[in-house]
């Protein structure tokens, strides 16, 4: 049974390393689904665009060029 709360820098630690993992999951997924991604691309299914904060930045950047 835990007694106290663990020291800050291992709770910075642990909160680096969550985002770190969370954030590879989506660059994987872009390395994984880069051929689909790339024929949605030229079917122009990927161009379409959406209004929420996904529309500000580039979406699959890889299977476009970027």
């Amino acid at each position: 049974m835990a007694r106290a709360f663990p020291p800050v820098e291992v709770i910075l630690i642990g909160l680096l390393t969550t985002f770190a993992g969370y954030t590879a999951v989506y660059a994987l997924n872009d390395v994984v689904d880069y051929r689909v991604d790339k024929e949605k691309a030229a079917a122009g299914v990927l161009a379409a665009v959406s209004c929420d904060i996904d529309g500000v930045i580039v979406r699959h950047p890889w299977p476009r060029g970027f």
